[in-house]
Order: structure tokens, then sequence, then C-alpha cells
């Protein structure tokens, strides 16, 4: 299979399969393309045409790159296979918990993220999808959940959702719980976070 990284950043580069009407022109017009050789978005957004920019991907793009790099030469290997839900889960998990790279946004550096979501979904036919909410900013913070998309027949209901979200951000505006209750208590709550998201996986 193929993989593809996003991250906020210029990713799209010249395999376009559709493209707005006139957009070309424009590019063109400002000349930030000359028409002739591969339209590159990259090179025409990003750098005003400089082909002589660095286009090397860094930061949560590169990270992102690698962590997906990385699950696909296990899968390549034969050490991931295609239908392990459980592992692919826990191998996106740990891309969105990488703080490092800033693929994780927390309120401690200035910006967070509303929330964190992973779907699986299998082939059709093979199994049902699966989709994974943290219901919260920080998902270093709080488990993904498995979550339900209700038919139209169902009553419109948040099923708590916001409420749980609202008092994660609370919390973080307080200045997380390491601040409110110390470490004991962060470490009890990390376990148990991680406790709930394993029966999430099996």
């Amino acid at each position: 299979g193929t993989y593809r990284n996003i991250s906020n950043g210029l990713s799209i580069r010249s395999n376009i399969h559709s493209c707005s009407a006139g957009l070309q022109d424009a590019c063109r017009a400002k000349g930030w393309w000359d028409g002739e050789s591969p339209f590159d978005w990259k090179i025409a957004v990003g750098t005003g045409g400089r082909t002589h920019a660095n286009l090397a991907i860094y930061g949560r793009e590169k990270a992102g790159n690698e962590h997906l790099s990385a699950l696909a030469s296990e899968a390549t290997a034969g050490t991931l296979k295609a239908t392990n839900m459980q592992s692919w889960i826990r191998g996106m998990t740990k891309a969105l918990r990488d703080e490092d790279s800033g693929i994780c946004f927390r309120d401690t550096h200035g910006f967070n993220s509303t929330g964190s979501q992973i779907s699986w979904l299998p082939p059709e036919n093979t199994a049902a999808a699966t989709h994974l909410f943290t219901c919260a900013s920080d998902p270093l913070a709080t488990s993904y959940k498995r979550f339900a998309f209700p038919g139209a027949e169902a009553a419109a209901t948040n099923h708590g959702s916001l409420e749980l979200w609202r008092r994660h951000r609370t919390l973080a505006l307080q200045g997380g719980l390491n601040k409110i209750a110390g470490a004991d208590a962060v470490k009890q709550v990390r376990q148990g976070m991680e406790d709930l998201e394993n029966s999430t996986l099996q």
C-alpha cells in the first residue's frame, strides 16, 4: 500500500489529480510557474517559483513521514499484518503523541488542537470501520475512545463528549493535572488511560 503525510505542510508536489480552474494560469501570471515544466504546487505557491529554494521536509511533516515510513517498513517486512488493527492504531497513537516534533500540540507550546482522531478503514466487507477520538485537546493526557456514528434514526446527542472536552480543557487551562494534583495522580491517571485504551482496542 501507500501512505500520505500532510502535517499542515505544502506536501502536494506535481502528482496532481485535479486543480481549481484558473489556478495554473494565475501562477503563470505571477511568475511562479513557467507554464512548460511540470506544475509543482510547493514550488509555485510555497516559494514563489524559486526552484533553488530549500524544499526539504522538516519538523512535523518530516516526523510524520518517518512514523508512517516505519509502519510501512514493518508491513513490507511482514511483521505488521494489514489486518492487525490494534498494531496499526497503536502506531498512529504514537505518531499523534509525538510532542518533540510538534505533531502533538499542547498548551505548553501556546497553542493546542481541539481533539485527535484515528480511523481504521479496512477493505470493504472485511471488517467494520473503527473510529477513535480523544474528546480532549491533548492526546498525551487522555485515551482514544471508540466512537460509533449513529444512524439517522438515532436521537441527536453528543454522548457527553462535549462535557468531557470542557473538563479536559478546564484542567489544561489550570496548568494540567500535574500542577493541580501532583505526579502520583498523573501516574495513576495515565495508567488508567492506558488500560482504557487497551480495552478499547480489544
